[in-house]
């Protein structure tokens, strides 16, 4: 054995193994911060088992964190999952939010070959150098920009988690130097009136083929309201208030994937999104009109066929299936700027991201009250982005 051998801070040297009636005992020694060396010892069925959980044992009593099964062979994509599964637990990434874990797992596809690109998750760490790591970003960025910088901070996480464990490979995070090129700028669209008024006339017949989902609808709530495409599924009927003059309803949660499910976060993306907006009054007596054939039973305003939330890859394909060639450059996220852009033009910016969502007041976060954040009545503008056909009716 070791017993000549000092031992690392964390790090566990091995003194003695023997077996027992019970299974085998390991013996060794750690180091805390201090210099101290401490003996520890495990037992378990075999001996390689109790030399792992005597690591283990050393390392926790150290660092007071888990450690992972973390070697130079373990190949990138069992790492990635470790650091996947931390991101979601909040053991790392603190602040990033369901949604923003979801885009890292759905990037994750790049890692097992697929869109034609090389399996890097088959890699071993021992074989990640920048180099490598820099030229296969290079390649996902090729195929998609967008997908390429998630992985970066994917792969920046889960190569920290094996550095912290204790792995000595690198002399930095191996993702870390990986240049990208910058993400373009989406330029906004706006949906003029006539636009609007031309693509519900084709959405109302796309409805009349015996579709059964209520897409002029879910688009006149975007277009009323500006909210975001994922806080439409989860718009409850009894946070809208139509008996109120004007009518008004409150932003309170969000459509998120949580563990492969379909859930309703019960909190929009920011905090100052959890806000109440005055609807236009079009929009008011649509809704009037399907709260009273609406299914007691359901709580949202715009359920899919079930009864549940709508799904947005559902959702975003039919409305692409509605919408067709002709209105391809619209997307259910125009709506949204299309909104902000007319409020802003009149009552200017700041106004604009009060009704989105993109400030809280300072007296409630002063206060620590949840309170919905008033967006203002902008009716006198909205009741002007009123669809004509609804008149021709």
């Amino acid at each position: 054995m070791d017993k000549g051998i000092e031992p690392k801070v964390g790090g566990v040297v091995i003194d003695s193994a023997r077996h027992t009636d019970s299974g085998w005992v390991v013996s060794g020694r750690t180091k805390d911060f201090s210099g101290d060396i401490i003996e520890i010892s495990e037992m378990s069925v075999s001996r390689e088992e109790a030399q792992r959980l005597l690591e283990e044992r050393g390392w926790a009593l150290v660092f007071n964190e888990q450690r992972f099964a973390v070697t130079e062979r373990m190949t990138v994509l069992e790492l990635v999952d470790i650091a996947l599964k931390a991101l979601r637990s909040g053991e790392i990434g603190q602040g990033n939010r369901i949604q923003t874990v979801n885009m890292y797992q759905r990037a994750r596809q790049f890692l097992v070959g697929e869109r034609g690109i090389p399996a890097l998750g088959n890699l071993r760490l021992e074989d990640c150098e920048t180099r490598v790591i820099h030229s296969w970003l290079s390649q996902v960025a090729e195929n998609s920009l967008a997908s390429a910088r998630h992985l970066r901070i994917l792969l920046l996480h889960a190569f920290s988690i094996a550095e912290r464990q204790g792995l000595e490979l690198w002399t930095q995070n191996p993702a870390r130097t990986a240049q990208l090129p910058h993400l373009p700028r989406a330029e906004p669209v706006e949906v003029t009136p006539e636009e609007f008024n031309e693509l519900l006339e084709q959405i109302l017949a796309w409805e009349k083929q015996g579709k059964r989902t209520d897409l002029s609808g879910i688009v006149c709530c975007y277009m009323a309201t500006g909210m975001r495409p994922g806080e439409l599924p989860a718009l409850l009927w009894e946070e809208v208030d139509l008996a109120s003059k004007p009518a008004t309803m409150i932003i309170s949660g969000c459509a998120v994937y949580q563990d492969g499910k379909l859930v309703r976060q019960p909190e929009p993306k920011t905090a100052a999104g959890f806000r109440e907006i005055v609807i236009p009054e079009w929009f008011a007596d649509m809704l009037r009109e399907r709260y009273a054939r609406r299914d007691p039973d359901v709580p949202y305003v715009f359920p899919s066929r079930a009864g549940t939330m709508h799904s947005m890859h559902n959702l975003g394909n039919r409305f692409r299936q509605a919408r067709g060639e002709r209105f391809r450059h619209i997307k259910l996220k125009s709506f949204r700027s299309t909104v902000a852009t007319v409020i802003a033009r009149e009552k200017g910016a700041e106004e604009a991201a009060r009704h989105l969502g993109h400030t809280s007041p300072s007296i409630t976060g002063r206060h620590y009250i949840k309170r919905a954040n008033k967006t203002g009545d902008h009716n006198d503008i909205l009741e002007a982005l009123k669809p004509r056909v609804f008149d021709e009716q």
